[in-house]
């Protein structure tokens, strides 16, 4: 609404583009015959126009024996009904949604009426009210435009709404009325025309005709009322000036008198018309149309102005949140200008003017879609696409477009252009702006570079699932050719059915290739490929227009130069412009002569004649080398400034005018555009240039190039400029980071562009990179973080890990810069999975508080980790990065199913629990209730819909609230179970060979589709039950497995069989006569779920695991793997395999390469699933879920790399499982309230002590029973006690004390029981009782929602005199028993409590930074200090944590205590508020 760069169009193009497109409807409303709408028009409230934002609602009301449509057509011709066509394709209408009312006045029926104005007023104020479109906007301003009566209806209908208090909300609304011949104080005609009808039987009374009789009682009625309640309106009244013909007469059927108020607020004007062409006009430049358009304009103007300043904030605010979101940094608007100023007036007409262009543009309904327009290298396609956006601009279209730039990676994927257009979209549309900010605010993550998940959740699930609109939505997409993943495009667009209508314009160049794939999207294509006669009138416009800057005297010499130049181009207008630019530098007409003789016809001639000429003329020809080889080799065009900065590293000298060497020794080849940075002319150039064996001193190796740039982006970034601050404070100065140079930006995000382009086997490179990643590395990625470009780091860790494998073909894989390169690999990625949202939210932070927390031996942990002066964190902890992110485990309970969707993960349970998981954070968030085991688990698209289950029944839920969506009851065990035809249907494969659906949306069952079996007989007594099945909608198939027969293929449809994929490769026929132990059984079946990677992955009983190609019915590869469980990442790139004993091994899915392999020997794996972006998988074995983020899922992206070096595939990685039932859980811990020590309990029953000074055990200090958790402890200061208690409610009391470095443990000195499980102990105030909190069971919890008990706390005493107990209904003081605290009401932000020291209390906040306030100090500031992993917390949000006298940080992570030391000393000031 306020972003958006509109294209200068000039009035008479505007005009001449707006009378093509209503020519063109007024064909097609003719072509259609009988099929044209009523001429009269519909009655009630009809929508004519729905713009994508609207602000404004135009209402139209017809007066006497009008119509909806009729009273505003001067003919019966769609073209002239303005209100519909012409208004909603004037730019200055675009936020205008227009609606227009009918209601039956025709006087000259012949049956009796007892309606009046008051009746029509009530009518047009109740469809005002009622309209859905005027409901939904809430408080879009109302302008009313009434013909005739039509102004004393919507007179009536305001009046209504201001004295029932029922419409106030609506009065509110009304914003003002235009009136057209409106009789205010009634008409003469009126008389006439009421008695005759009085006399003329035939058509019997008309109430409303008798209202509009001068001085009649209605009409003073309603002046007098509306008087009273218009100050607030703004009032416009338009009069006639010529009589109307009535019969034999002519009269004025409206004077002015009547015609106009005469209030204050009402501005009023003639109309050079008469009473009924007073709103028909013949064109849209009819004076008369003109006068009342602008009326209406300046109303709209005026609501515009004031909204725009109202909500311009809150606009601006959630498009800087869709702007981070999305990951959008570029916008297109630049380029359009750009196109815009080398187009020249005159051009392009002669494509504007094409019959099969203006019916894809005009024909909103038609069946053409998409528009390809191809042509060769510089035959001006772009231009023609910047013209087609200002065309469908200046006829109020939406459109959103993308230029591919192949010399600016940023602008070269799919991804990106995706991305763009979103945003754009959401900039022009309110209802996908909305759709787009729930998805942000539903925490949906998109993988910005992945171009598939962007298409998936941001367009099929998102904007294409908005609701129709009256008008397309058009793309443009420009040089589609210069995107390195094109390809991708077209099976997306194949396979949209959407109700939301859109167009799509593409240029590209013409080849084979892309005739292929415009093919896949069939007859919705209209195709049109530029030719030389095309461009040629445009090229003589454009040489006859610059000529005349040439020095030429005679107009036929310059003739002759114009006709030579256009006929030498071949139609291209590149080769003009740099022959043209050539023409003026010379100054005779004989040089002109000469240079026209010579000058090639042919591009690449024609370039070579310009490196020629530079090499004779120029002196400093390294200058001009460099920067031909940065600006043809660089990630994106540079600007002066970096270009300057760069050639300074590079060459080592200083140009202080770079302008000047560009221009004038360049500048056939390169220009400098109005942002200041430097392009190449055409994309040809570039190729020129790179060709091999080019014979100039000015062609460019390409590897060596790259090599150049890449050496210049690392002796930046290891130089002093980069160096990292040398403590903590100087981090928080602001004036660090902008000290650096313009170059620094370049550098950080395009050096991983050239590093996949260098050859690998040169050294130097792989000794830059070990200067690198030991010295500033950790101030590159604070940039990255600072800028949000976190996805540049894990590129970059793909970019050194295909560096590494391209450069073990030449080298030997050994050497510690070799080692290192590769542990950097890993580490970025994992840096980006853990750390990823703390370095976001304070960059800073990987200079002190992530190294810490990073494994011992990763190289970001041994080179950073251990400062003197640094946070410290002491205790037990991995070496390296573990591959486990957590083992979660359920005890007795054991896992049956897993399911992953964007922002949580589901595992079922056999006690027939679902629980819900955080990804991020593994936290549990919520638990379901199946009614018998779930085997099978399936979110919906937008996982706002979870699926469940087991052998006879399925349900759904609603995620957001966890409440039961349905439940199904099914004979037959389901195999299968997915969402389709938009999330509305639930489909089921059944074990007995039945595909069950069921409609969500209506709670119905479909009718269930028994499926032929085709190697059984219909009479057959013996039906084979299914093994295995699998969906595939985007190959719209389903694969099933009978018992003893090979893998079936169909139709999901029509359950047609399709065929049969059988690893053995036997015939059909031999397959009828098969016997069942002649068929190895498959017992597992995986679709990949992209539908441009048709494969089927199928695991054998036999332990084999085979691919094929469901399409061709055909083997692709087979290999061992003993699988028995599958999944296929959503990218569908990984394939992951489980067997019975606990192994998994991860597969390049359209190989079968073994990439991953975990060993195990333990429980069978039941299921696999990934995360939505493929990064992250979970397993579920036994009573455990393992969670596991591999480095190997993060890989080179297709069309990511064009690196000169070939790589080769690394040997798959090997993991084993640490054994876990070593692993004893911390359940509850204590601090010695003045020594150095912590005591705490686990789930084995054991109490334990730790030294916090050094963060090791001491020792066991006593054992509850065992495997009984510890579920609390108590240390007493004055007996030095430690008191214990378990999940047995049993309490034990020992008596300790610290001697020769070792604790002496008396006792017990308390063995007791309580009746019901204990939660807590706690001192009281005093300190001589100990407080017990334990649960005593309550009324079991209605409903199936929750099958947990309800728990009622009791509280109990200890004596620590006596040891005696007392009970919860003992009369004791309750100040005796109020617990020790100091600490009132906590702030919202508090999410846990640490503990205590000093006046401070320690606390974590919701984004699990340990931070410290006051005590009842003031709450709107605190303190932020560090933060603490996600993965620290268990799956039941549990952090145990502890602050010591030292103001050391005691947190259980698992089996181990950690000390976290000098982390109070890191401060940061956050406001509350």
């Amino acid at each position: 609404m306020f972003l958006r760069h509109r294209t200068k169009t000039s009035s008479r193009s505007r005009n001449s583009l707006l009378e093509s497109s209503l020519r063109g409807l007024s064909v097609r409303g003719i072509d259609l015959g009988g099929e044209v709408e009523d001429f009269k028009g519909p009655t009630g409230l009809s929508l004519l126009f729905e713009p994508s934002e609207p602000l404004v609602d135009l209402i139209f009301v017809h007066g006497l024996r009008g119509g909806s449509r009729k009273t505003w057509s001067k003919t019966n011709d769609p073209y002239h009904y303005w209100p519909k066509e012409w208004l909603p394709r004037d730019p200055e209408f675009k936020n205008v949604r227009i609606h227009s009312f009918g209601y039956n006045s025709d006087w000259g029926e012949t049956k009796q009426s007892f309606l009046d104005i008051h009746d029509f007023g009530k009518s047009l104020l109740v469809a005002i009210y009622d309209s859905p479109h005027i409901r939904a906007a809430g408080d879009t301003p109302l302008i009313l435009v009434g013909h005739s009566m039509g102004g004393l209806v919507s007179k009536k209908a305001y009046v209504l709404a201001r004295q029932d208090s029922a419409f106030q909300a609506l009065a509110q609304r009304f914003y003002g009325i235009v009136f057209l011949a409106t009789p205010h104080r009634g008409s003469d005609s009126a008389q006439q025309l009421s008695n005759l009808l009085r006399a003329s039987l035939p058509h019997g009374s008309k109430p409303y005709v008798g209202d509009l009789e001068r001085g009649s009682g209605t009409l003073k009625s309603i002046n007098d009322e509306f008087r009273h309640y218009s100050d607030s309106l703004q009032l416009r009244s338009f009069y006639e000036t010529l009589k109307t013909a009535i019969g034999m007469n002519s009269v004025l059927i409206v004077d002015q008198a009547s015609a106009t108020l005469g209030y204050q607020n009402e501005k009023s004007a003639l109309i050079n018309a008469s009473h009924r062409d007073i709103c028909k006009f013949e064109t849209p430049w009819d004076p008369n149309f003109i006068i009342v358009r602008n009326a209406l304009l300046s109303y709209v103007d005026d609501i515009t102005k004031w909204l725009m300043v109202a909500r311009h904030e809150e606009h601006r605010s959630q498009m800087r949140a869709l702007e981070s979101y999305l990951g959008v940094s570029e916008r297109p608007e630049d380029e359009l200008a750009a196109l815009e100023d080398i187009r020249f007036g005159g051009s392009c007409l002669w494509f504007s003017s094409k019959q099969n262009f203006q019916n894809w543009r005009d024909d909103f309904h038609g069946s053409a879609k998409t528009f390809w327009l191809s042509g060769k290298p510089a035959t001006g396609k772009s231009v023609l696409a910047g013209n087609v956006i200002g065309e469908l601009e200046d006829l109020n279209l939406d459109c959103s477009y993308y230029f591919f730039r192949h010399n600016d990676t940023a602008k070269s994927n799919l991804a990106s252009c995706l991305k763009s257009i979103a945003f754009q979209m959401a900039i022009i549309n309110i209802k996908v702006r909305q759709m787009l900010l729930r998805l942000k605010e539903d925490d949906v993550q998109i993988d910005k570079t992945d171009e598939r998940t962007i298409w998936r959740k941001l367009f099929v699930n998102g904007i294409f699932q908005i609701e129709a609109s009256t008008r397309p939505h058009f793309w443009i997409i420009d040089a589609l050719d210069e995107c390195n993943n094109h390809a991708l495009l077209f099976p997306m667009l194949a396979k949209v059915e959407t109700p939301f209508p859109l167009k799509i314009f593409i240029t590209s160049r013409h080849s084979s290739d892309f005739t292929k794939h415009f093919a896949i999207l069939g007859s919705t294509v209209i195709g049109e490929q530029i030719s030389t006669d095309d461009t040629l009138q445009d090229i003589r416009l454009y040489v006859h227009e610059k000529v005349e800057s040439l020095p030429l005297n005679e107009e036929a010499f310059r003739h002759n130069v114009v006709d030579t130049v256009v006929k030498k181009s071949s139609g291209c207008f590149l080769w003009v412009a740099l022959v043209l630019e050539e023409l003026g530098k010379v100054y005779t007409e004989a040089d002109i002569e000469q240079v026209l003789e010579e000058v090639p016809p042919d591009m690449d001639a024609l370039y070579q004649r310009a490196l020629d000429a530079m090499s004779n003329k120029i002196r400093n020809k390294q200058l001009v080398q460099g920067i031909l080889t940065w600006v043809m080799c660089a990630a994106r065009p540079m600007s002066i400034p970096e270009l300057s900065y760069a050639l300074k590293i590079d060459l080592g000298v200083t140009v202080n005018a770079l302008e000047g060497p560009i221009t004038s020794d360049c500048g056939q080849l390169l220009f400098i555009d109005k942002a200041n940075k430097v392009q190449i002319v055409h994309q040809t150039i570039r190729d020129f240039l790179f060709k091999p064996g080019l014979t100039s001193e000015f062609g460019i190796k390409k590897a060596a190039g790259h090599g150049r740039l890449f050496e210049t982006c690392l002796k930046y970034l290891t130089s002093e400029e980069m160096r990292p601050p040398r403590n903590y404070q100087l981090t928080k100065l602001a004036t660090r980071l902008s000290k650096r140079s313009t170059f620094e930006g370049y550098a950080c995000l395009s050096f991983n562009e050239h590093l996949r382009r260098v050859h690998s086997a040169e050294d130097r490179y792989l000794m830059l990179l070990d200067t690198f990643l030991t010295s500033n590395v950790l101030s590159w990625i604070e940039y990255l973080a600072k800028t949000g470009e976190l996805h540049h780091i894990t590129g970059t860790a793909k970019a050194l890990r295909g560096y590494l494998e391209a450069r073990a073909k030449y080298c030997s894989p050994i050497g510690k810069q070799v080692q290192r390169v590769d542990t950097w690999a890993t580490d970025l990625i994992r840096l980006v999975a853990k750390f990823g949202k703390n370095l976001l939210e304070l960059p800073t932070a990987i200079y002190w508080l992530i190294p810490p927390f990073c494994p011992r031996e990763s190289a970001i942990g041994s080179q950073f980790g251990a400062s003197p002066r640094g946070i410290a964190v002491q205790g037990p902890a991995n070496n390296e990065w573990d591959d486990r992110l957590a083992c979660i485990s359920y005890n007795e309970q054991q896992a049956t199913a897993i399911a992953f969707i964007d922002t949580m993960f589901v595992v079922a349970l056999s006690n027939k629990t679902l629980r819900i998981y955080n990804k991020a954070t593994l936290q549990e968030l919520k638990r379901l209730y199946h009614v018998e085991p779930a085997k099978l688990l399936a979110f919906d698209s937008k996982g706002r819909v979870l699926a469940c289950s087991g052998r006879k029944h399925v349900r759904v839920w609603n995620m957001a609230t966890g409440d039961i969506m349905s439940t199904f009851v099914v004979q037959h065990e389901p195999l299968a179970l997915r969402f389709g035809e938009k999330d509305t249907i639930l489909m089921a494969i059944t074990r007995g060979n039945v595909t069950c659906s069921w409609n969500l949306s209506e709670g119905t069952i479909k009718t269930p589709r028994i499926r032929q079996n085709s190697f059984e007989g219909e009479d057959s007594s013996f039906r084979r039950p299914l093994t295995a099945a699998a969906f595939s909608l985007e190959l719209n198939m389903s694969a099933v497995v009978y018992r003893g027969r090979p893998v079936c293929l169909f139709d999901l449809n029509e359950d047609i069989l399709l065929g049969t994929c059988n690893k053995e490769q036997s015939s059909g026929d031999e397959l009828q006569e098969m016997d069942d132990a002649m068929v190895t059984p498959a017992i597992g079946l995986v679709f990949n779920p992209k539908s441009d990677i048709s494969l089927l992955a199928a695991t054998y009983i036999d332990g084999d695991l085979a691919l094929f190609d469901p399409c061709e019915l055909s083997l692709i590869a087979v290999v061992e793997a003993g699988a028995q469980a599958l999944a296929c990442s959503p990218d569908g790139r990984t394939l992951a395999t489980g067997d019975s004993i606990g192994n998994i091994q991860l597969f390049e899915f359209e190989t079968l390469r073994l990439m991953y392999r975990i060993r195990a020997d333990e429980y069978q794996i039941k299921g696999l699933a990934f995360s939505h972006d493929g990064l992250r998988f979970c397993d579920v074995r036994g009573p455990q879920c393992n969670v596991w983020e591999p480095s190997v899922l993060v890989r080179t992206e297709v069309g990511e790399s064009d690196s000169v070096s070939d790589m080769i595939p690394s040997a798959p990685k090997t993991v084993d499982i640490a054994d876990q039932d070593d692993i004893s859980e911390i359940t509850t811990m204590v601090c010695h309230p003045a020594e150095h020590f912590v005591f705490y309990g686990n789930d084995r029953g054991l109490i334990l002590a730790l030294d916090t000074s050094t963060a090791r055990q001491t020792q066991v200090l006593w054992k509850h029973a065992k495997n009984v958790p510890i579920s609390a402890l108590v240390w007493v200061p004055a007996q030095t006690l430690l008191i214990s208690a378990d999940a047995s409610s049993r309490i034990l009391a020992y008596e300790l004390d610290y001697k020769a470095q070792r604790w002496e443990v008396t006792g017990p000195v308390l063995d007791t029981h309580l009746e019901h499980s204990i939660n807590h102990l706690t001192l009281n105030a005093q300190k001589d009782i100990v407080l017990i909190s334990s649960s005593m069971p309550g009324n079991k919890s209605q409903g199936d929602r929750s099958h947990s008990t309800e728990q009622a706390e009791q509280i109990s005493s200890l004596n620590l005199e006596s040891f005696a107990l007392a009970s919860p209904n003992t009369n004791t003081s309750q100040d005796n028993l109020a617990p020790h605290s100091d600490i009132k009401l906590l702030p919202e932000f508090v999410q846990h409590i640490v503990g205590k020291t000093g006046s401070k209390l320690i606390f974590l906040d919701k984004s699990l930074w340990v931070c410290s306030m006051v005590v009842n100090g003031s709450k709107q500031r605190y303190l932020r200090h560090f933060f603490i992993p996600d993965d620290w917390l268990n799956a039941s949000q549990i952090l145990l944590s502890k602050i010591t006298l030292q103001g050391d940080c005691v947190f259980a992570r698992k089996d181990a205590v950690v000390v976290i030391k000098r982390g109070l000393r890191y401060e940061e000031v956050i406001s509350a508020g």
